[in-house]
């Protein structure tokens, strides 16, 4: 019985932990962090979960967008993008 509780609760605790590899949040700079003097493009600041997205222009907060994503993507694939747009 002791065997079969233990088991169990391995079962449960190794499940969670694999649910839990596929959550991230990560953050960047859209338009880069250090721009040209002469960029005049605004400074998005960018934050992403597994499952929502935070947009901010910082020179106008009252532009953010924030909202669940539609084509929820793998941390792997979130940072090949994010490296890809650098």
């Amino acid at each position: 019985m002791k065997k079969i509780l233990l088991i169990s609760l391995l079962l449960i605790i190794s499940s969670q932990l694999i649910a839990d590899v596929t959550d991230y949040t990560y953050s960047c700079w859209l338009n880069g962090w250090r721009k040209n003097q002469n960029d005049t493009s605004a400074d998005l600041f960018a934050i992403e979960t597994s499952q929502y997205g935070l947009a901010l222009d910082m020179d106008d907060l009252s532009k953010a967008q924030f909202g669940l994503l539609s084509n929820p993507i793998s941390y792997e694939q979130a940072l090949e993008d994010n490296i890809e747009k650098s």
